[in-house]
């Protein structure tokens, strides 16, 4: 091959290169902005779930929870009228589900690993799929545990209140018939696996004071 055809493979080769890195780059640009604004797009859908829960738990708080409100404010009966609260037992075996059909707000028995006084260590599977990246500090254990026991207080409070209705067959709570319970097969332990409701109980109690 004589100098003239090597200079023009050479050439060639050149171009060819600058073609494939001109379309990397491209491809790249394409990439980062794609991932700017899927970024974008996870960060105002979750504002948005923050601020529809934040509203539902407003409403909730100011609901008196109890039926036969007026029109025009139908969150603020009183008593002697009936409970709004229903409570329904779930196939786990030990969650109930008490909800209100005013405002529609509902709470789950408090989660048992929850309470626990021993730091979760790290690498531990969290409700939400979290997986703990560092133990927890004792902080952050006297903030899940006051969270838990103060969520059982609650939870203890509307279940009283769920009662209050007009016939005993009325405050009877709902149950499916059905328990799934899961144990481990190795220990014949009973397991409480994560439940959804969950992961917004244990981000709030991680929250600072």
């Amino acid at each position: 091959m004589d100098a003239k055809m090597q200079e023009q493979l050479d050439q060639a080769t050149l171009k060819k290169a600058l073609l494939d890195l001109d379309e990397t780059v491209e491809s790249n640009a394409r990439r980062v902005a794609e991932k700017a604004v899927r970024n974008r797009v996870n960060a105002e859908r979750q504002a948005g779930f923050r601020s529809a829960r934040a509203s539902r738990e407003a409403l909730s708080n100011r609901c008196t929870h109890r039926q036969g409100g007026a029109m025009n404010n139908p969150y603020a009966a009183k008593a002697p009228n009936p409970s709004a609260l229903g409570v329904m037992k779930m196939p786990d075996g030990w969650t109930k589900r008490i909800f209100c059909i005013v405002c529609h707000g509902e709470w789950f028995t408090p989660h048992p690993y929850l309470m626990r006084k021993d730091p979760f260590k790290a690498g531990f599977h969290m409700p939400g799929g979290i997986i703990l990246e560092r133990d927890e500090t004792a902080v952050e254990v006297r903030r899940r545990v006051a969270k838990y026991n103060a969520d059982v207080e609650k939870f203890e409070e509307l279940l009283e209140a769920a009662k209050d209705k007009q016939t005993p067959e009325a405050a009877m709570e709902m149950d499916c018939g059905t328990t799934h319970t899961l144990t481990n097969s190795e220990t014949g332990v009973v397991v409480y696996p994560w439940r959804p409701c969950d992961a917004n109980a244990w981000a709030a109690s991680q929250q600072a004071a």
